[in-house]
């Protein structure tokens, strides 16, 4: 056990510190510096007696929870974390694990004695209220169990409150079904523009943690929800022609890629298809270099929004014998992007480029796979429904992934 200890002056400079009386103030210290290195104390009446303090001044500190007394007659210091900092190989645990297993810790680093206070209604409330809502359910146990456990929920939520704005999030985030900016979003569940921003990583967690899909990324997770940084467009070329405002376009007149607004999307009516392909491409960048005049071209961005889910489903339903491809990276975010697509469209898609073949001619290009990579891709490989099958055995066997701009798209036609 160490034989120096340290105070805050978080701690000890406060007014509520300093409003003690001196005697109190004291004694706190003598009972810091006899603390063993979890902060519990084997002997405080002792204490008191060796340095002259009264009973009261004992009370005092119980009443402004400076420290935590327990039934066996044990104390601890309850800000003993924000006070001290061991090493862990001049660290050794207390004996008094028995008490020890009663303690939670908060986020700021400070002992509670059991689950705190409005934690059991909110777990009921949200319990019997969001039955069917896996993600909400399995979060709640996870946090019980820790509670339970008495170990440190603090990298779970900080008070009641706190879980509320989360579980309130995460129902926000599974019930949103139309396109939405992040600081709308935000503002609509939290009343905060920037509670969910700041949270994001939070949120991120959880949905990898919970939900039934995982997402490699921050911007995947969103979109794949319908929530956006900034405002979406959507880029096509090629082979179709619509009405917008009485304004009749047609693509093949333009040497470039146009683009289209959510609100155009909403109003735009299909007036001729000049193609008997369309092919949706996850990458800007292979977007824009892919130069055939046989396929409509949609940039994607990733998981589809749900208005250009609306454009395609327009497409398919003026003419229903039109031939969906996609284009993705040749990784667990590209397949997952196809299999949504599929789920989504309810329509046979077939993978443009996705093949063993076109990985094994880039694997010069490739990059390692991630374990969480691996285990997904493992995952997918018990997937009734997978056209990747043999792809992803080649890539388990390299140990590698593919970007789609790797993929010289220029040679393809």
């Amino acid at each position: 056990m160490a034989e120096k200890r340290m105070f805050s002056k978080k701690i000890i400079d406060t007014d509520w510190f300093m409003d003690m009386p001196v005697s109190s103030q004291n004694l706190y210290f003598h009972l810091s510096m006899r603390a063993d290195d979890d902060g519990f104390v084997a002997n405080p009446k002792r204490i008191l007696k060796l340095v002259g303090a009264s009973e009261d001044d004992y009370k005092v500190l119980i009443s402004k929870k400076f420290i935590i007394p327990f039934e066996s007659g044990v104390c601890v210091i309850t800000d003993w974390r924000i006070n001290n900092y061991l090493r862990n190989d001049r660290y050794t645990e207390t004996i008094y694990k028995e008490e020890k297993s009663q303690l939670t810790l908060d986020e700021n680093g400070r002992y509670n004695v059991g689950i705190p206070s409005g934690i059991p209604v909110v777990y009921q409330e949200y319990t019997l209220s969001n039955s069917n809502n896996n993600v909400v359910k399995s979060y709640l146990n996870d946090c019980l169990i820790t509670l339970n456990n008495r170990v440190s929920y603090a990298d779970k939520f900080k008070n009641s409150e706190d879980l509320i704005l989360i579980l309130k999030g995460i129902k926000g985030i599974i019930e949103n079904k139309n396109e939405i900016l992040i600081r709308n979003f935000s503002v609509k569940i939290f009343s905060d523009s920037k509670y969910f921003e700041n949270n994001i990583n939070k949120f991120f967690n959880i949905f990898n943690t919970y939900y039934d899909k995982k997402f490699e990324n921050i911007d995947d997770f969103l979109n794949y929800f319908n929530i956006y940084k900034n405002p979406k467009y959507s880029y096509i070329k090629n082979g179709l022609v619509f009405k917008i405002n009485n304004t009749i376009i047609d693509l093949d007149d333009f040497k470039y890629e146009f683009s289209l607004t959510n609100e155009e999307i909403n109003n735009l009516e299909i007036i001729k298809i000049n193609k008997r392909k369309i092919l949706t491409i996850e990458n800007l960048t292979t977007f824009h270099y892919f130069s055939s005049n046989d396929y409509i071209v949609l940039y994607l961005g990733g998981f589809s929004s749900s208005l250009k889910i609306e454009l395609l489903r327009k497409i398919k339903e003026f003419d229903n014998t039109i031939q969906f491809y996609h284009f993705s990276d040749l990784d667990v975010g590209g397949f997952n992007i196809y299999f949504n697509l599929v789920e989504r469209l309810n329509t046979k898609i077939i993978p443009f480029l996705m093949n063993e073949e076109i990985f094994k001619k880039y694997l010069p290009f490739a990059k390692p796979l991630t374990n969480i990579d691996k285990n997904s891709l493992e995952s997918m490989l018990n997937l009734e429904f997978n056209p990747f099958k043999e792809l992803i055995k080649v890539m388990l066997k390299e140990n590698k992934k593919l970007e789609q701009e790797s993929i010289d798209i220029k040679e393809f036609k």
